[in-house]
Order: C-alpha cells, then sequence, then structure tokens
C-alpha cells in the first residue's frame, strides 16, 4: 500500500517472547502401542520412601494430611508451556504412558497465558486502532475512534481461552494426563507435586522432562511494594490507559509494550543502558524500529541508566543518566520493567539428584540430557 504505515514495524516483535504459538502437533506414528498405567487408587504416608529416599519436608511448611500415589508413567513432563505440552503430546503420540505437572488451572505456560499470545491480542487492538485514526486516507469517515480497555481485555480472554482449550483437547486426544500443582524433584524417577497446603501428590516416571520456563525478571533495586512499578504480567492487565509511562528496557518486550501503550494514548518514553533499540537483534531492526518509533512520537532513550526510581501517590519519580553523564528528572504514571527474564528452577530440589544450575539456568548436553540420563531439559 501506498500513504501512511500503519503497523510497519511490529512484526519485528513477532518471536520476543520465549515460546511458540500452539499450533498443530504431528499425527501419532502408525502402528504405535498406546498402552498405559492406570493410576492405582491409594495413598501413601508422608514418610514412605519414594524410589529409595526418604522424602524431606520444606523447611517452615505444614505436613500435607494427605499425600497420594498417582501412578508410574513412562514420562513425566514438569511445566505445561510450548516445551512441556508439545514434548507430552508427542510422548502420547509415540505411545508412552504420559503426565504433564502444571501449577496453572490450565497448559499454555507464559507464551499462552502471560506472553506471546495476550500481548498479539494487544497489539492486533493497537493496530485497528491505528487504522481506524487514519481511515479517512482510505475514504472512510470514523468519529473520534478510541480503545475501550475492557473490550480490548475481553477481546484478550477469548484468544487466550480458545487456545488453552486447543491445547486440553490436544491433550486429552493423545491420552496424556494432566497434574495441576507445584512439582519437585524427591529422586531420579519420583516427583512432588503440591496440590495445597493439605494435599500432595507423588508421580513416578522412567524419564523426566523439565520445562517449567521463566518470569519476568524483578531486579533489587525497584520497590515491587508498590503498583506503580510492574512487569509485563501486569501490564497485560491494566484496565485503564496510563498517561505517562516510563519502559525500563528495550528488547522484545519493552518494545511491543511501547508500541501498543502508544497507540492506546499514553505517553511513552523507552529507557535502554545499551545503544540502540533491540540491542541483540541486527542494528538494520535497531534503526528502522527507533525511526518508527520517532515518528509516532515515542521516546528513545539509549545508552541511558537509571539512577533511581522512587513511588509516590501518583506515579514514579525516576532519575536518569546518559551516556554523557548528563541526569534527567522524569515523573511517570507507570514504570513499566522489562529488563528481562529469569529461569524458574529455584523450587525444582534440583540438588537433591545432583543436577548443578548456572545462574539459574540448567546446563544439558547436546540432545539435551542432563548429567542425569534420564533428566532432560
Amino acid at each position: 500500500l501506498s500513504g501512511p504505515s500503519f503497523n510497519e514495524t511490529r512484526s519485528f516483535l513477532f518471536a520476543g517472547w520465549t515460546g511458540a504459538i500452539p499450533g498443530i502437533v504431528q499425527e501419532p506414528v502408525p502402528g504405535s502401542s498406546r498402552s498405559r498405567s492406570p493410576p492405582p487408587d491409594h495413598t501413601l504416608p508422608r514418610t514412605d520412601k519414594i524410589s529409595g529416599m526418604k522424602v524431606p519436608s520444606p523447611t517452615g511448611r505444614k505436613e500435607p494430611e494427605m499425600v497420594e500415589k498417582i501412578g508410574s508413567f513412562d514420562v513425566a513432563v514438569v511445566g505445561g508451556g510450548p516445551g512441556g505440552y508439545v514434548a507430552a503430546i508427542r510422548a502420547g503420540q509415540l505411545g508412552m504412558s504420559t503426565v504433564l505437572i502444571e501449577k496453572d488451572p490450565q497448559p499454555g505456560g507464559t507464551c499462552l497465558h502471560r506472553g506471546c499470545i495476550p500481548t498479539k491480542a494487544l497489539l492486533q487492538s493497537a493496530h485497528v486502532l491505528d487504522v481506524a485514526k487514519e481511515s479517512s486516507y482510505f475514504g472512510i469517515q470514523l468519529d473520534n475512534p478510541a480503545v475501550d480497555m475492557e473490550g480490548v481485555l475481553s477481546f484478550q480472554k477469548k484468544i487466550v481461552q480458545k487456545n488453552a482449550k486447543g491445547v486440553e483437547y490436544l491433550l486429552k486426544k493423545n491420552g496424556v494426563t494432566t497434574v495441576h500443582g507445584t512439582g519437585r524433584l524427591d529422586g531420579l524417577n519420583s516427583i512432588r507435586v503440591v496440590i495445597d497446603d493439605q494435599t500432595e501428590k507423588v508421580v513416578e516416571a522412567k524419564n523426566i522432562i523439565l520445562a517449567t520456563g521463566s518470569v519476568a525478571a524483578r531486579p533489587g533495586f525497584l520497590d515491587w511494594s508498590t503498583d506503580k512499578i510492574i512487569t509485563s504480567d501486569e501490564a497485560l492487565k491494566l484496565d485503564s490507559v496510563p498517561g505517562k509511562v516510563v519502559v525500563l528496557g528495550a528488547g522484545a518486550v519493552g518494545c511491543e509494550f511501547a508500541s501498543i501503550l502508544n497507540s492506546f494514548g499514553s505517553d511513552v518514553t523507552i529507557v535502554e543502558m545499551m545503544d540502540r533499540l533491540l540491542p541483540i537483534e541486527d542494528h538494520e531492526c535497531s534503526a528502522e524500529l527507533q525511526r518508527s518509533f520517532k515518528k509516532h512520537g515515542i521516546r528513545s532513550m539509549v545508552s541511558t541508566k537509571l539512577e533511581k526510581a522512587t513511588p509516590t501517590a501518583s506515579g514514579v519519580d525516576l532519575v536518569l543518566t546518559d551516556g554523557n553523564g548528563k541526569t534527567e528528572e522524569i515523573h511517570a504514571d507507570i514504570l513499566l520493567c522489562a529488563i528481562g527474564r529469569k529461569p524458574v528452577t529455584d523450587a525444582l530440589k534440583l540438588d537433591q539428584v545432583g543436577i548443578k544450575t548456572e545462574n539459574g539456568f540448567i546446563p544439558v548436553n547436546p540432545e539435551q540430557s542432563t548429567t542425569r540420563p534420564n533428566m532432560l531439559v
């Protein structure tokens, strides 16, 4: 199309979240077996030995009233995001008895519930609003198009739920048992799943796949006791459009939300410590995005460091220093921290099976196995 471009740079950001859009999974291998062990109907006392070791109680936690053993499987997958649920579905297609352990009420993980999919829904709403604002170029007259955050969030929820139900269907179709709770390792072939304060379940498996994903990083130099400083998790739930927003971090996540909030009507400033937007992408992408941001009124402050963020009754007072040592003070209604994500491995009790981590990440061999051959990541 000639004329105004409405969404020319957003495609750069599509792959910025860790994960993949839920999609079609390969059909079962012809002739594969689907025999599975039925879950036994009995419970184990807390002190029973599972896989040759006594289960320790977490410090400061009450003993559960019931510990239920739900069965032995060929494969147990901890984490129901795009890594975990796809692995579980494929294992089921190959005829292995499979259990998926997921702490959220539905499968999908960060990608489906707090990342790729809800963010793309917001981007689509923002794009439609941008097109509506310039509809006269195409000969269409619309009077004062505006964002309705209640409607935007409703659209986002519909998209997420449709995909989540699709994943649930694929899991059920391929015979995968789903257990909702927080899993931790009890031994080389055992996982204990915390359901609530009174109930735990024990799963035994020949092979264990760890796919616990990541969470938004919350650096210690920020005050997380206030609702004026948020991450992408909270940004996806905003029920009103903030007047002025500072986005800290110009990776894919930060740039996506800067674009979305700008389209919705916020005054947006994006702050990046490196010397360009999208610092780990191609320089051409960074330059093109910065030109687009400038055109749409987004202020980009690169080579800039956040020195201080002080929450106030009306927002956050920020002190920023650029590469030349010049200091600037800015007040924002919201500070959106998007400096990265960190792995979710602390609660897995990896030390109990002799697996060490590096800054929270689990070292793996080329085929994704760990120092324990039956445990893959």
